[in-house]
């Protein structure tokens, strides 16, 4: 890559090496510099690990430097306790020393430790103005009671207090009911959720799907809760699982981003109905006809019982009726006169939200007297459309015995309006019993064993596309896999956390866009692109905050994109997790590999594989943004616990948009960055974190060329 990028240093006015400063750090005393662990890490360590990673915003304070306020608003040191978390230290001397304050701070936290606050990054803000290491301290005691001072120890406040920041804890935690029939819903609810001096502001549950027993990162998070006092509820579909158990789990989080430890429930996971009763009435204790409108006793999962069991206008209730039965008298002696003069029952069903229906049979035990109807006719509506024939069986009704008796089944297998009726249709039925010679004549659903009177078939819950998707996304969706196969654009328009798809797309026209309206977090199951297809991850708005930009998370083994396709993550960044040491250097390597062939030697993030077309369209007239990918690791230790807000371990891969230069990912090009990459030279290694920012696999003077021109061209932390 070294050609391209000094034709682009001549553009730009530099000569790819004549930048005086790369001999100057080379020849600067490393080991004066040199990246160690804190000499006190063994306390330190575990203090920081008290203080929340959302910790570090003072609402106002002062800057004095020298006598001399440079600044007075509010400040956020979060930058300097990431800094402490990760153990980048000491920068210069007393970094991380005990402080013998002498009763300017509490007594009784245990040992207080003094840290520099760095003025061109240890905050949101750069003090370049001021010579480092500058007035800003922060001081931190072994209980994790943290503390600013911005004039050199004459004024402190408090950043951070355990006391008053408490840890959340959930008093009890349900799944109501215990068991449903897949497809149906649950609440799960989390009770008596409290911190001592603190706010609750979440309360996230949690479906065990990484295989690991107890609650991970990695388990799928299934809805967020709604509060109501101290309890925290949500409504969560099973649509998609199949029969077996499942654990769920509830977090709280506080305001101050601590979470509580994870509380578990059980949840049992039935089949659905299989040719069985969709509907069933039993007439048993029915009097006086029966009641008009009579609801089924018998309700499959799946479909709701839409008409109940109804005599139309024509029909009579006279003479003495038979007991344990539902019918009339007055009924017609042909089904042309029984339609016209409303002389016929109806029943029906409707098809819920996420099911499909295939009805199969209709039963009934009746009873009828020696004048009333011996035939039946009957028809089905669809939607309240027009009136379908089923079936004209003369005879249907022989028996007059006063014991009842079974009709021989109907069959509705062969009628393909019957079949496979989607998601919010209405069925109804009518009966035209016929034949009667006198108006007194009586025909009943009557009481035998079991339900009287039936309607069989088959209910399954469908693969609709879930409602992360945009209106109008081009793909299909497999609930049992959660799969998604793009066959055109689609969109994500919300977190899809609550099924962790794997996403497969194959062909030039498949493209992904990853927009997010709140929720910027976007977790995968897996990301395989082929033949050209395009995965865009946009942004949430407008400005590079971190509110702003969305962060992909996917698995190292779930992510494959061949040479035809690529990733455009435009100035947002991606999480690859690992679950060990080994798929970690796998991951590295391939993530690497997109990213060298995404950056492109020959047209700059013009290439396929990992890119961005926001650092492709700013490089020939600045060439100051990049991808940086690391490995979470530093030494022995994580580099962060959190990466854009969300937490990360040793093994998982970072891919940041950031400057050029940007070794530790830390948003701006500084100090460290000078180190990490005169080490990389000196000791021959590769890789972003070594200073090997071109991803041509040796660190030489393109490096340098590129973060000497971010270090002076570079603008806010990203």
């Amino acid at each position: 890559m070294l050609q391209p990028l000094r034709c682009l240093g001549r553009v730009l006015g530099m000569s790819v090496r004549a930048v005086p400063v790369v001999r100057a750090r080379m020849v600067e005393d490393l080991e004066s510099r040199r990246l160690m662990s804190f000499t006190f890490w063994s306390s330190i360590g575990p203090a920081i690990a008290k203080v929340p990673t959302s910790a570090g915003a003072i609402t106002s304070t002062s800057v004095i430097d020298f006598g001399t306020t440079v600044y007075t608003g509010p400040l956020n040191v979060k930058n300097t306790l990431d800094r402490i978390r990760a153990n980048n230290g000491p920068d210069r001397s007393n970094d991380g020393s005990v402080f013998n304050n002498g009763g300017e701070l509490p007594s009784g936290h245990g040992t207080w430790y003094e840290f520099t606050v760095e003025p061109s990054g240890g905050t949101d803000r750069n003090f370049s103005g001021i010579t480092f290491p500058g007035p800003m301290r922060i001081l931190m005691a072994t209980d994790g009671d943290t503390f600013f001072t911005g004039d050199h120890y004459v004024i402190f406040q408090q950043v951070y207090d355990p006391a008053v920041n408490g840890t959340p804890t959930i008093g009890s935690f349900a799944v109501n009911p215990t068991s449903v029939v897949t497809g149906g819903s649950v609440t799960l609810t989390a009770g008596n959720v409290s911190e001592t001096g603190g706010t609750i502001s979440s309360v996230k549950f949690y479906r065990e799907t990484n295989g690991t027993t107890g609650f991970q990162a990695g388990d799928t998070l299934v809805a967020s809760g709604t509060p109501s006092g101290t309890t925290w509820s949500a409504s969560v579909a099973t649509t998609g699982l199949a029969a077996g158990s499942y654990t769920y789990y509830a977090v709280a989080t506080d305001a101050a981003a601590v979470s509580s430890g994870a509380a578990a429930a059980l949840l049992s996971v039935t089949s659905s109905v299989t040719g069985g009763e969709l509907l069933g009435w039993n007439v048993a204790g029915q009097t006086g006809f029966g009641a008009q409108g009579l609801l089924a006793g018998s309700v499959a999962v799946g479909v709701t019982d839409s008409l109940g069991l109804t005599r139309a206008s024509g029909l009579q209730l006279s003479s003495s009726p038979a007991s344990n039965a539902w019918g009339a008298n007055n009924w017609a002696s042909n089904s042309a006169a029984g339609i016209s003069g409303s002389q016929y029952l109806t029943f029906g069903l409707t098809v819920g939200s996420g099911y499909t229906a295939s009805l199969s049979a209709i039963d009934v035990n009746y009873r009828r007297s020696s004048t009333g109807p011996s035939s039946g006719y009957w028809q089905y509506q669809l939607n309240g459309g027009a009136w379908t024939v089923v079936s004209d069986v003369a005879n249907e009704f022989p028996s007059t015995s006063s014991s009842g008796a079974a009709m021989a089944e109907l069959n509705l297998s062969g009628v393909s309006g019957l079949t496979a009726v989607p998601a919010g249709s209405a069925v109804n039925f009518r009966l035209i019993p016929y034949g009667a010679t006198t108006t007194g004549g009586t025909w009943y659903v009557y009481d035998l064993a079991g339900n009287d009177l039936v309607v069989k078939g088959t209910v399954s819950a469908v693969a609709t596309l879930p409602n992360w998707l945009a209106a109008g996304s081009a793909a299909t969706w497999s609930a049992s896999t959660h799969a998604l196969n793009l066959t055109g654009t689609a969109t994500i328009i919300a977190d899809p956390g609550l099924d962790a798809p794997l996403v497969t797309a194959s062909g030039v026209g498949s493209v992904l866009r990853v927009a997010p309206p709140t929720d910027r977090v976007i977790q995968l199951g897996g990301l395989m692109l082929s033949g050209g297809a395009t995965a865009d991850i946009l942004s949430v708005g407008a400005g590079r905050t971190q509110a702003n930009h969305v962060v992909v998370r996917l698995p190292g083994t779930g992510l494959t994109v061949d040479g035809a396709s690529k990733v455009d993550v435009e100035d947002n960044d991606l999480i690859v997790t690992s679950v060990s040491a080994l798929a970690a250097t796998g991951a590295l390597s391939l993530v690497n590999g997109l990213a060298a062939s995404g950056q492109n030697a020959t047209a700059l993030f013009g290439g396929n594989g990992i890119t961005s077309s926001v650092a492709g369209t700013e490089a020939l007239s600045g060439l100051r943004y990049a991808l940086g990918v690391v490995q979470n690791k530093l030494g022995g230790a994580t580099l962060y616990d959190t990466f854009d807000g969300v937490s990360v371990g040793l093994n998982d891969v970072l891919v940041k948009f950031t400057y050029f230069g940007d070794a530790d990912l830390s948003g701006t090009v500084d100090d460290t960055d000078y180190f990490l990459i005169n080490s990389g030279f000196t000791s021959g290694l590769t890789g972003w974190l070594n200073g090997d920012f071109d991803y041509s696999g040796t660190v030489d003077d393109a490096d340098y060329f590129l973060l000497n021109n971010a270090f002076t061209t570079q603008g806010a932390v990203l």
